[in-house]
């Protein structure tokens, strides 16, 4: 994943994330919100930057995967 200043949790591994999610304390309400942007931005910027931008590409599809993935266990 790039270092970007627009990384999300869901650019880091899990393990990393857990520790995020631990240290802010944020409610689910906030988390909701950062999901939110970061399915926002992954679902715009796919088809926008398919052909000239592959590895944003796959960033966007990465950190939805994880998204998804999350969802599952929080």
């Amino acid at each position: 994943m790039s270092r970007r200043r627009d990384a999300t949790p869901w650019g880091l591994p899990p393990q990393a994330r857990r520790a995020y999610w631990g240290t802010l304390d944020l409610d689910n309400a906030a988390w909701g919100r950062a999901r939110a942007w970061t399915i926002a931005v992954g679902i715009s910027g796919i088809p926008y930057y398919w052909d000239t931008f592959p590895a944003f590409v796959a960033e966007c599809r990465a950190r939805i995967q994880a998204i998804l993935t999350d969802a599952a266990v929080r």
